[in-house]
């Protein structure tokens, strides 16, 4: 074994002391706790564990230069830039400058917010611009200001607004200007820095002086300076009352009267632009070399990037509510330094090689990371690097594991090699030609070791008894091991599922019984003695006998994941090509019980202090949980180490903001409802969760009121879409929250009407109702019309049929009745017999006479052209009754009405045929006719008092006009019911009834 030279040593005792104050010590790096050969280095790395963030033109920054930082009430991070005012919500800029119409000058140098939530904008040539409630208005010299060159901008105790330029200072209260000059006390009218909030009231530099604001007029305060000082060019008050002055490479703190001040170690003298106070009161400071943070009495610098890349001058500095540290360039856009949640142990820090494929932690608290190119060992402070083997190279470590003995086995590509007592050498019983993927001891202190093509080896008393597929293995293919606590063996395969050896004996589970899927990465055993696997098809437990799967539609990051380990937090940790991910188990239980939809996945990555978010996969151990509860993790580009108590998430409740709304392509003022006219329906909201630590994990979720049914969870989405709406009236509701994190549940609004088109409104309607009925009123007018041509061309040919029958028919019938009386009359020697037929003719000619007049009377019956049934029929009644001397009584019940013609036709001729038959064949005394007016139906009762007849016997057609027959046909004709009720001797009653329309 050769030892990494002193070079490599130098890099990994500076690792060392990263993973003894990070996750074997305390986890995370603390001050003054590294020790390296890279003196700056590490002081940069033991007092900050920053991560820094960049956004350029290439991310939509409209201008590289970032003159001034602000965050404003309702959650907004405001940019001054050399193109325009920057509004930033985390992800997305907007840009308010000339051509927009909003400022008379892009170059911004100061912004303030004032206590009723307006912005000022100092521009360099266009004055001072308020924005407020959504409008930009400009004041310059001719409202009362000094110059319109605004240099700095301040906010004093009272709310007022103060602004210096070369001319001098202002004031702004209550809507005026008040200026001040050398004529109100000032040593000279171009000011250099101004504290307008300090204990000490308002301070303004101008140059070497500082002076104070004493009864309207400034006063210098005598002893601050120092020869050889140069001019203030920044004050700052703090949260303890003491005032900061900056000067050209030193600070001075002024408090009780008294002077201290901080310079620059290695004799830096770097030229200050601005001066912070974050909210613990650190003192941050932008140089023209970059960032410095003042703790603990010294000034040190802060990282802005990997290695010693030199990122340019800094022009501004700001500390959000959240934490988050904003520096604007010079020319490098705007960056953000946030803490990393997690830290990466790799080859800049003396590993071997970036690419790590195990990691474990022995019994005596040593930790181990196997690489492509050999492994390091940390152990009480030292650490030492193994990468060759009598002179040949280890090669790619992809196991580790300790035997009974302390001795460490590593599994090297096909050589299976033991470190004990310190030297290394291969295991003289391992004779197998094939890589060795994972090695792992029992309870029994037994090794086991799997391979890549020749199964599974147990070593026991100095030798390897294998097992292969041909003894029940699912495959020759082995990736991982586990003993649960019920001392059975689990074996996951390349391909061929899980294998259970217990008792002698194997047991395999494949995806054909429920297993998500056959190749399978990693085993864990939870507390409750559920095993969960890790396959490429997705997560699968195993409890109480049968498998639950879970995939990236029940809300894992994806379903191929890597490795498995429980946090004792209440979470488990996956590493997968996406980086690594946490879930909460309540949440996976819930989900398994059904009790909830999804689970919710937490990630982390490269922002988070990963170099790479692609991890390991394959071997055993890529994932460990050392003793003091640090996770590591094999990555593409390190050892992740992640400490689960100092995770930390913003609690901050994060404002919602809706920041455009379009309606049929038009933009709509957001601070009131809109109403707009309907066009296609087309509404587009942009919205946004100010919150800046993690934007990326913030999720949302909205509904359109008077449309969606419940909530839409839009994930990350930060704009909803809605096509072809309805008119109506609608309120937008949208809410927000960090995916670990509170949800702030009020949320944001907005509402608008959709005005209906013309056809769609009430009037419309109306319109096309009365329309209607107006053409329906004319197309019944004009029916009958028709219908009453119709009926005059009928009744033409029936009167001209009447006159044929009368003038041809009748008159002949007529003529041969006279011929037989005359004969009859003239021979009275006719033999009676013939006699008898002649009588016969008479009658029957004077019969058919009688009929051919009748049939003429009623072809020109017109009784129902002019008048209703209630009318005609007792007329009827009286005239027939009159001819046969009988009495006719007719009761009109009801109220009458007219009804359809075709109805009253065929009810007039039943009534006749009634009539007749009763006056002809009944030999009756009285009729009475009833005629009833129902709700729903017509009566019409035709009642005798004459000889009667049985009604069982046949009863002859003929009778009358139609005779029986013809009534009963008329009646189905108009859907009535006729029923004949007789008896001889007790005369005869006829029933007529027809259902009316409604």
């Amino acid at each position: 074994m050769i030892p990494a030279g002193q070079s490599a040593k130098g890099k990994m005792r500076r690792a060392i002391g990263k993973l003894s104050s990070m996750c074997l010590v305390g986890m995370m790096l603390t001050s003054g706790s590294a020790v390296g050969a890279n003196g700056r280095r590490e002081a940069k790395e033991s007092a900050f564990n920053y991560g820094i963030d960049f956004w350029g033109e290439a991310e939509g920054l409209p201008q590289s230069r970032i003159r001034c930082i602000v965050q404003t009430k309702d959650g907004y991070l405001w940019l001054g830039t050399d193109n325009g005012l920057v509004r930033f919500n985390g992800t997305t800029f907007t840009a308010f400058t000339v051509e927009t119409g909003s400022l008379r000058d892009n170059e911004v140098w100061a912004i303030q917010e004032d206590d009723e939530g307006g912005l000022w904008i100092g521009t360099y040539g266009g004055g001072l611009t308020l924005l407020k409630e959504g409008r930009f208005r400009t004041f310059t010299t001719a409202d009362g200001l000094p110059d319109d060159v605004i240099r700095k901008l301040d906010k004093d105790g009272e709310g007022n607004i103060w602004l210096t330029t070369s001319n001098g200072a202002a004031r702004l209260s209550h809507g005026v200007f008040t200026q001040f000059t050398m004529r109100d006390g000032l040593a000279a009218n171009s000011i250099t820095a101004i504290c307008a909030n300090s204990s000490q009231g308002v301070l303004l530099a101008t140059g070497t002086t500082l002076q104070r604001l004493v009864g309207g007029r400034f006063q210098a305060v005598n002893g601050l300076g120092e020869k050889g000082d140069g001019q203030i060019s920044h004050l700052l008050s703090a949260r303890d009352g003491s005032v900061w002055l900056g000067y050209h490479g030193q600070v001075k703190r002024w408090q009780d009267g008294g002077l201290t001040s901080y310079t620059w170690r290695h004799n830096l003298s770097p030229g200050i632009n601005q001066l912070h106070e974050d909210r613990q009161g650190n003192l941050w400071v932008a140089t023209e070399q970059g960032v410095s943070c003042l703790r603990g009495g010294q000034f040190e610098e802060v990282s802005l990037g990997e290695g010693e890349t030199n990122l340019g001058v800094v022009y501004s500095l700001y500390a959000d509510r959240e934490g988050n540290i904003w520096v604007g360039f010079q020319s490098n856009g705007l960056g953000r330094l946030r803490t990393r949640q997690l830290l990466t142990i790799s080859a800049s820090d003396g590993l071997p090689n970036d690419s790590t494929r195990s990691v474990f932690q022995d019994s005596r608290g040593n930790v181990w990371i196997g690489t492509v190119d050999g492994f390091a060992v940390y152990k009480n402070g030292q650490s030492t690097s193994y990468q060759t083997l009598n002179g040949a190279r280890v090669g790619s470590v992809r196991s580790l594991a300790e035997d009974a003995d302390g001795n460490l086995w590593i599994g090297a590509d096909r050589e299976l090699l033991m470190l004990k007592d310190g030297r290394l050498s291969k295991v003289r019983e391992w004779q197998w030609n094939t890589e060795i993927e994972v090695i792992y001891r029992d309870p029994k202190g037994h090794m086991w070791v799997g391979s890549d093509g020749d199964g599974l080896f147990e070593f026991e008393a100095d030798r390897f008894h294998q097992y292969r597929s041909q003894d029940g293995l699912a495959s020759n293919q082995v990736r991982g091991l586990l003993f649960d606590r019920q001392g059975a063996l689990w074996i996951s395969t390349f391909g061929k599922g899980v294998s259970k050896y217990a008792e002698g004996n194997f047991v395999t589970y494949t995806a054909r019984d429920g297993l998500a899927g056959n190749r399978v990465t990693a085993i864990h055993e939870d507390e409750e003695g559920a095993l969960w696997f890790a396959t490429r098809e997705g997560l699968s437990r195993f409890k109480d006998g049968r498998f639950f799967n879970y995939g990236a539609e029940c809300g894992l990051l994806v379903g191929f994941v890597y490795s498995i380990l429980d946090d004792a937090q209440g979470n488990f940790w996956f590493s997968c090509a996406q980086g690594l991910f946490r879930v909460s188990k309540a949440q996976l239980r819930a989900f398994a019980a059904g009790a909830i939809k999804k689970v919710t996945s937490v990630d982390y990555g490269v922002r988070d202090g990963m170099k790479t978010r692609a991890c390991n996969v394959g071997d055993q151990p890529t994932a460990w949980k050392t003793t003091d509860g640090s996770l590591l993790f094999c990555s593409m580009k390190g050892v992740v180490v992640v400490d689960p108590r100092r995770l930390y998430s913003s609690s901050l409740i994060p404002p919602v903001q809706i920041e455009k709304v379009v309606i049929n392509k038009q933009d709509q003022l957001i601070n009131r409802d809109s109403q707009m006219p309907l066009g296609a329906g087309e509404v587009e909201i942009h919205y946004a969760a100010l919150s800046y630590t993690a934007p990326e994990k913030l999720r949302f979720k909205y509904k359109l009121e008077g449309f969606d049914k419940d909530w839409v969870d839009a994930g990350t989405r930060r704009f909803a879409y809605y096509a072809n709406l309805p008119p109506g009236r609608y309120s937008f509701k949208v809410i927000a929250g960090q995916i670990d994190g509170p949800w702030n549940e009020k949320g944001q609004s907005f509402g608008f009407y959709l005005q209906p088109h013309f056809y769609q409104t009430s009037l419309f309607l109306v319109l096309v109702v009365v329309t209607v009925l107006l053409l329906a009123g004319l197309l019944y007018r004009l029916r009958m019309i028709e219908l009453k041509a119709r009926y005059s061309a009928v009744l033409g040919e029936r009167n001209r049929i009447a006159r044929e029958i009368h003038d041809t028919l009748a008159q002949n019938l007529a003529g041969i009745a006279l011929q037989l009386d005359s004969v009859n009359m003239q021979s009275p020697d006719i033999p009676s017999g013939l006699r008898q037929r002649l009588d016969q003719a008479c009658n029957l000619v004077r019969y058919s006479l009688s009929e051919a007049r009748r049939a003429v009377a009623d072809l020109r019956s017109d009784e129902l052209e002019q008048r209703e049934l209630a009318v005609v029929l007792p007329q009827i009644a009286e005239r027939l009754a009159t001819g046969a001397a009988l009495e006719a009584k007719v009761l009109v019940l009801g109220t009458p009405r007219r009804l359809n013609p075709l109805m009253e036709k065929n009810l007039l001729r039943i009534f006749q045929e009634a009539m007749a038959n009763a006056v002809k064949h009944a030999g009756a005394r009285t009729i009475q006719v009833e005629l009833r007016y129902d709700l729903h139906c017509l009566v019409l009762c035709v009642r005798d008092d004459g000889s009667g007849f049985d009604t069982e016997r046949i009863i002859p057609l003929g009778v009358g006009h139609y005779g029986l027959t013809g009534m009963r046909e008329r009646a189905e004709r108009i859907g009535g019911r006729l029923t004949l009720t007789s008896a001889i001797g007790h005369g005869t009653e006829l029933l007529l009834e027809v259902p009316l329309p409604t």
